[in-house]
């Protein structure tokens, strides 16, 4: 008889001794942001900030954020992404206002 104890707190294929899980295809949703859509309007918004950047020491390091977010939110790593965007500053959220990308805008109000 088993006496493990199993806390998932988000998303499982397989828990448990001999448990498998073949041929599964997993969307996370990370507290109701849409991950692949939040990578693709950062992609965006990354691209937007170039054209902006003016030499700051500040804004290389919030294009350098913002296109770790992008990797960590492809990846359907939502924690990380809101982690990273912590970081992204005011510049970075008033580009994201001025592009209009809604989800990004949305991850960036609830990282900061």
């Amino acid at each position: 008889m088993s006496r493990d104890t199993y806390n998932i707190p988000g998303q499982a294929g397989a828990v448990g001794p001999g448990a498998q899980a073949r041929n599964n295809t997993f969307q996370q949703i990370q507290a109701g942001i849409d991950l692949p859509k939040l990578a693709e309007e950062l992609g965006r918004l990354r691209n937007a900030m170039r054209g902006e950047y003016t030499g700051t020491r500040e804004q290389e390091k919030a294009i350098g954020t913002v296109a770790d977010a992008e990797e960590a939110a492809a990846k359907g790593d939502g924690p990380a992404a809101l982690q990273y965007l912590k970081s992204a500053g005011e510049w970075t959220f008033g580009i994201a206002e001025k592009i209009g990308v809604g989800v990004a805008i949305e991850a960036l109000k609830r990282a900061m």
